[in-house]
């Protein structure tokens, strides 16, 4: 979830609170890596 406003999430959510562009290209590393 990206949010600027949210502090807190329910299980099996992670919180993106700064850049979008690179939350989401380290995901898809980390996706990318567990393979």
């Amino acid at each position: 979830m990206f949010s600027s406003t949210i502090d807190k999430v329910d299980w099996n959510t992670r919180l993106a609170t700064g850049d979008a562009i690179a939350e989401i290209t380290r995901l898809k590393a980390e996706d990318a890596a567990a393979r």
